[in-house]
């Protein structure tokens, strides 16, 4: 059985491939840090690969020059982690039992 609730899925809404870097601390410890390439307007699913809750620290880095960061608290996890690149912004959003929350500074 899938554990979405633990599920990463980083989304490439351009037109073309991308590569990036991608780095996730959980309350301050290494969880996940992948080099991957997304085709064109496609995504990629990695498996409990989310920790289930704590306090978060992301790093977005493409290789076409795009680099963001940021932190979140979630408790717990209910849904997907979503890393949606676009033309000027890397968005990620976490679904929490109670919200859901883009912790990209624009919300």
């Amino acid at each position: 059985m899938l554990d979405t609730d633990r599920e990463l899925v980083v989304v490439n809404r351009l037109a073309r491939d991308r590569e990036l870097d991608l780095r996730i601390e959980a309350d301050g410890d290494p969880a996940v840090q992948r080099s991957l390439a997304v085709g064109p307007e496609s995504r990629r699913s990695f498996q409990n690969d989310v920790p289930p809750a704590g306090r978060y620290a992301f790093q977005v880095r493409t290789t076409d020059g795009l680099e963001d960061s940021f932190e979140t608290s979630i408790c717990p996890a209910a849904g997907p982690m979503l890393v949606i690149l676009d033309e000027s912004a890397a968005v990620v959003t976490i679904r929490g039992a109670r919200r859901e929350r883009a912790v990209d500074g624009r919300a």
